[in-house]
Order: C-alpha cells, then structure tokens, then sequence
C-alpha cells in the first residue's frame, strides 16, 4: 500500500514575500495561505461561459497548488493563455482560428483597444507559442511572473464577458 503523504510546501516559495508589513516595513513570509489568497482577486464575472470559468478556476488551482509543487505555476501560466485564447474564439464564435486571427477580430469588433491588441499579439501570443511549441529547455515562471499571466487573463476574460457586478472566485 502507498504511504501518502503530507504535502509540504515548496522551498523555493519560502524565497518569496508576500510584502511588507505597513507598519514596520518588514517582509512578510510567504505561506500557502497567503499565496492562495491571491487568487480571490482575480476578476471573473458571471457572465462568462461556464467552461471558460470552469478553466479559469483551473488556472487559480494550479496557481495555488504552485505552493507545494512549484512548478505548477508556470503550467498556471500555460494554461491562462490557453484559456483566454478560448475565450476570444468562444467570444468571437469563431472556431479553428489561431490566437492572432483572434486578436485581429476582437480589435476590429472593438473588443479589446489599442494597447491590448499590442500586449496580446507581442506578449501573449508569442509566450503562448513558446510554451506550446518549445525549441529550448522550459523556463520555470516564480510566482510574480506566473501571477502576473494569470491576473492578465482573468481581466481580460472579464473585459470581453462583462456584466454589471464583479465578483472575486468562491
């Protein structure tokens, strides 16, 4: 019979703050919970399809469970971007399009602006092309990187789904 065990958290997290104490200026340690906290202040709304919640929930999970498995936090990322590339093909009704094609449609049907066209198809896409099409050993994202993805996603899904009230994950 396998022996389970209890998950411990992942040393390189301990190398990380959660920030600085208002009052004292101290760092603040880094925990599981204090990492997992984070991800209550994604955006999601209630008008997004429940697929595409249901794989932003997913995106939140990893993110967390990045605490005890370190690198489950750039396959957090990974799968942020896989997700919102789903979201403007879900948004757009567009299906077999690749995350360019996608970027174009959303700017022309003034879906996304300027800047976000930008930011999509120079940083976006092209991370999304390199984790799904890699040509060198993996980079492994540390939890400012990987959170940063993943927050983008989230306000953006929230952005081409909105709906009068915002509400943080449950």
């Amino acid at each position: 019979m396998t022996k389970v065990t209890t998950p411990q958290l992942d040393p390189r997290i301990a190398m990380h703050i959660a920030g600085f104490d208002p009052r004292t200026g101290a760092p603040i340690e880094m925990t599981a919970a204090r990492h997992s906290e984070l991800t209550s202040t994604w955006p999601t709304t209630t008008a997004t399809p429940e697929g595409i919640a249901a794989q932003l929930t997913l995106t939140r999970d990893l993110y967390a469970h990045g605490a005890y498995v370190y690198e489950f936090l750039t396959v957090a990322a990974h799968y942020a971007l896989l997700v919102l590339e789903a979201a403007l093909g879900t948004r757009l009704a567009v299906r077999g399009k690749g995350m360019q094609d996608l970027i174009k449609k959303a700017h022309q049907q003034d879906l996304i602006d300027n800047d976000e066209k930008e930011r999509l198809d120079e940083g976006a896409r092209k991370l999304r092309n390199g984790f799904s099409h890699p040509t060198a050993e993996p980079t492994i994202f540390n939890p400012a990187m990987a959170a940063g993805i993943i927050r983008a996603s989230h306000d953006l899904v929230a952005k081409l789904y909105p709906d009068q009230e915002r509400s943080s994950p449950v």
